[in-house]
């Protein structure tokens, strides 16, 4: 396919151009490809599609309020009372002591962690 574009140009001109061309895009796919942050299993993209979805789907409106959260997942509000610092705020769900008290649960850790 790329000797056929190239050899479609009119002029000479242009076909030594197009050769160059195509040899340079080849040269830096594999300079790319070679390097130490390419990403060959794309994880990148794959994040990137996560948090387009994440965007999409989530309503943010609802992570602001401990009580427009419990009504939405029909939670009782005494319990969720624990979870967040404010009912309105950027600080529901950011309770860092409670994170930390989690932290070291035993029940909330993986099994490597536990060793």
């Amino acid at each position: 396919v790329n000797i056929f574009n190239i050899l479609q140009a009119a002029a000479p001109f242009e076909v030594l151009l197009n050769a160059l061309a195509l040899e340079f895009v080849g040269q830096i796919d594999e300079e790319f490809a070679s390097s130490k942050w390419w990403d060959h299993d794309r994880r990148w993209m794959k994040a990137a599609g996560i948090k387009l979805a994440l965007q999409v789907h989530i309503d943010k409106a609802m992570l602001k309020s401990r009580m427009l959260f419990s009504e939405k997942f029909n939670l009782d509000k005494k319990v969720i009372k624990g979870i967040g610092l404010s009912d309105i705020g950027t600080y529901f769900l950011k309770n860092t002591e409670l994170a930390e008290k989690d932290a070291q649960n035993y029940r909330y850790m993986t099994t490597e962690e536990r060793l």
